[in-house]
């Protein structure tokens, strides 16, 4: 096995199967995986996007931002430039302006939700026209002192590079806003349990078969490990949010199973815990 990319630590095998390998670590609690195959395109055009499924992400992520954005009330001034990066749908943008925030802007790979970002009158920065998964920062019509990753750092193979990379592009950002789903969860444990008989949540919890799917899954040790010793930030807040919501459009690979449908409903209100944290430059760029 591979060392663990956070702490060197030795890793083992945790599951493999033909779609899906995952190595976790023996110290932190890391986990890496590995996928046979990945979707092409954009994510909002190829993955199944039904309406009780949607219905029930979007009552979760609004009651996080707003429990975000009241967390940071006193912390970061109401004026400072905010980068949503990985916006998706907006939901986090759209609470923010309720809230009383203006200087907001977004940013995504996908082309439909830059075009959501502007019905909504929030400034989308373009891709840039040589790396078209990263935002072309230098039409940012304000310098973010923000920037928010909600479920974001564990698509990316190495989840430290676009923080590191946003650190030094943008010499104005004092907060690093991160959110990761974390494997001390309830729905977590019970989907690995589970896995030898439905590997369906499990599988479903690495998004695989999606593009971009979950290359890591943290642990709230990994995750702390992470911010402070491979970024080198402080952590100014930090707190766990289950996502306590009707979340059965997660578990629906169930549904094929005896029972499957009120098993799948079951897990769906499970803790799926995630981990925020705000975390503050403490030395100049």
């Amino acid at each position: 096995m591979t060392p663990c990319p956070l702490c060197a630590a030795h890793t083992v095998r945790e599951y493999a199967d033909a779609v899906l390998e995952v190595d976790v670590c023996s110290s932190c609690g890391h986990r890496q995986a590995k996928h046979a195959t990945t979707a092409v395109g954009d994510y909002y055009e190829h993955t199944p996007q039904a309406a009780a499924f949607l219905a029930a992400l979007e009552t979760t992520r609004r009651r996080q931002a707003k429990a975000l954005l009241a967390r940071v009330e006193g912390l970061v001034p109401q004026g400072a430039p905010w980068l949503d990066f990985g916006c998706g749908r907006g939901w986090f943008l759209d609470e923010a302006q309720r809230a009383g925030r203006s200087a907001l802007l977004g940013f995504d790979t996908s082309a439909k939700a830059r075009d959501w970002l502007t019905t909504r009158g929030v400034a989308a920065p373009p891709p840039s026209e040589r790396e078209p998964l990263w935002p072309n920062l230098s039409s940012l019509t304000a310098q973010p002192e923000v920037v928010s990753l909600l479920d974001v750092v564990e698509h990316f193979e190495e989840p430290a590079a676009p923080v590191r990379r946003l650190l030094h592009e943008l010499p104005s950002l004092r907060w690093v806003v991160v959110k990761v789903p974390v494997s001390d969860g309830a729905l977590f444990r019970v989907a690995r349990a589970l896995r030898s008989l439905a590997p369906g949540p499990y599988r479903q919890l690495f998004q695989v078969g999606t593009q971009p799917p979950h290359q890591h899954y943290f642990s709230s040790a990994s995750l702390r490990r992470w911010a402070t010793s491979t970024l080198g930030l402080r952590v100014a807040l930090r707190w766990t949010d289950p996502d306590v919501d009707d979340l059965f459009g997660r578990v629906a690979a169930l549904a094929g199973l005896p029972g499957g449908r009120l098993a799948g409903r079951a897990l769906g209100r499970l803790p799926h815990d995630s981990e925020v944290l705000v975390l503050e430059r403490v030395s100049p760029p």
